[in-house]
C-alpha cells in the first residue's frame, strides 16, 4: 500500500505531508514510495524557501555610469595558448596584454611571451602610442598575480616605479 498524502494550507504555500501506513500494509514497493514522498517534501521545502524566504535569490546588478572619455582604461593579461617562439625555436605560452578604454570600449592587444614588468611597460607604451594619448587612471586586474609575482630576478616592488617613470619620460618627449 502506498503512502497517503495530506495537504496542509498555510501562509500562501502548501506542504505535502506523507503519512506512513501501518507496517502490515507496507508491501515490496514501500522503499520506492518512501523515496518519492521524501522527494516531494524536499521540493515543497525548497519551493517555500525560494518563494517566501528569498533563498538563493541573486543580488541585483547595479549599472555604473561610464567615466568621461580619456579618464580610465582597464589593463589585463590573457593566456592565448602555446605558440612557436621564433627566437628560441621552441613552443612557449603566448600571453596578451589587453588595454580597454572604459568609455569607448576601444581595445589594444599586445602579444608577448613574457609576463614581466618590462613587458607590461613596453605594452603600455605601445598602447598609448596606438591611442594617441595617455589615460589618467589605469585599473589593473590582479597585478600581483600577473606581474609582480612573476619577477624572480629582481624585486618587482623596486622595479615597477623605475619602469613607470622611464615610460612616462618617453611619452613626455
Amino acid at each position: 500500500m502506498a503512502f497517503r498524502t495530506t495537504v496542509t494550507e498555510g501562509a500562501d504555500w502548501r506542504v505535502a505531508r506523507e503519512e506512513a501506513p501501518a507496517a502490515a500494509e507496507q508491501g515490496p514497493h514501500a522503499a520506492g514510495a518512501r523515496a518519492r514522498a521524501f522527494s516531494e517534501l524536499r521540493h515543497a521545502a525548497r519551493r517555500y524557501a525560494t518563494q517566501e524566504l528569498g533563498w538563493r535569490k541573486k543580488a541585483p546588478t547595479i549599472l555604473l555610469e561610464d567615466p568621461p572619455a580619456g579618464q580610465e582604461a582597464q589593463v589585463d593579461f590573457g593566456k592565448m595558448g602555446p605558440m612557436l617562439d621564433p627566437v628560441t625555436n621552441r613552443v612557449r605560452v603566448l600571453w596578451a596584454l589587453v588595454v580597454t578604454l572604459s568609455f569607448s570600449r576601444y581595445q589594444f592587444v599586445w602579444p608577448t611571451f613574457a609576463r614581466t614588468t618590462e613587458a607590461v611597460c613596453e605594452g603600455l607604451d605601445r598602447a598609448w602610442w596606438f591611442f594617441g594619448a595617455m589615460i589618467r587612471t589605469m585599473i589593473y586586474d590582479y597585478v600581483s598575480r600577473h606581474v609582480i609575482g612573476i619577477e624572480r630576478s629582481r624585486s618587482a616592488a623596486a622595479l615597477l616605479p623605475t619602469e613607470m617613470l622611464r615610460m612616462a619620460t618617453r611619452i613626455a618627449q
